[in-house]
């Protein structure tokens, strides 16, 4: 999974998600993404390796009733709040099992960003992720 700052077209001053590219993942961040008004899940990264959105504002803010029958945004979210709520939609959405990386950032004035192993791994798929994660930046350096 490449770093944020290396996926083509990914505005760095808004507030972003991004997974590693798999027919689940797509199927996932097609439904979750698609909770903002006209947002689109791209793809990006060496050989379109990710997919990334805009964060829908149902996960950016807490929703509180706007006294009309309908809801509007409250206080923000903090960022792990934010992509753990983002992660479990992609991931139930999607039907993603096993183990998985996200990254994303939650733009506010301060840029707040985070990353995580979504789901527990063994120590032995740790090391294999990191071995493998360490071969793919040699072959792109």
């Amino acid at each position: 999974m490449p770093d944020l700052f290396q996926i083509d077209g990914l505005p760095q001053k808004r507030s972003v998600w991004a997974i590693p590219n798999w027919p689940e993942s797509l199927a996932g961040m097609t439904a979750c993404c698609n909770l903002k008004p006209d947002n689109e899940v791209h793809m990006g990264g060496p050989d379109g390796c990710a997919l990334w959105c805009l964060i829908p504002d149902q996960f950016l803010f807490e929703q509180v009733d706007d006294g009309k029958g309908g809801k509007k945004n409250g206080k923000r979210w903090d960022s792990q709040v934010v992509g753990s709520a983002m992660g479990q939609c992609v991931e139930d959405k999607g039907n993603v099992t096993g183990p998985h990386i996200a990254i994303w950032q939650v733009k506010e004035g301060a840029a707040a960003a985070g990353s995580a192993w979504l789901r527990k791994m063994s120590m032995k798929t740790v090391i294999g992720a990191m071995a493998w994660v360490i071969v793919v930046v040699g072959l792109l350096a």
